[in-house]
């Protein structure tokens, strides 16, 4: 129960940022149509029980927000492999390079 609502705040905070970001007028109308949030996730590591079902929260706020936004918001995830440092750097790269 914690970590779900670890996930909506986080959630929140990034819809929040996020819809500033779009109502700022920095991006076109087009290109304001989805914002992609990046989500590193330990998916066998220490961090796996926490970071699953986190991510499988945030995934269904985003299904149910989509329904009614003028907006879509898309995840894109990557595994960092229990936290190992060169995946965890690779992810970071991926993330931050397509966002």
């Amino acid at each position: 129960m914690k970590g779900s609502r670890r996930a909506l705040l986080v959630l929140t905070a990034v819809v929040a940022v996020a819809a500033a970001a779009v109502g700022g007028g920095g991006a076109s109308p087009e290109q304001a149509k989805t914002i992609v949030i990046g989500w590193a996730y330990d998916g066998k590591g220490s961090m796996a029980p926490f970071d699953g079902p986190a991510l499988a929260t945030a995934t269904s706020h985003v299904k149910k927000f989509n329904k009614g936004a003028g907006f879509n918001l898309r995840i894109v995830t990557c595994d960092t492999q229990g936290n190992e440092p060169a995946a965890a750097k690779a992810c970071a790269a991926r993330l931050l390079g397509n966002g």
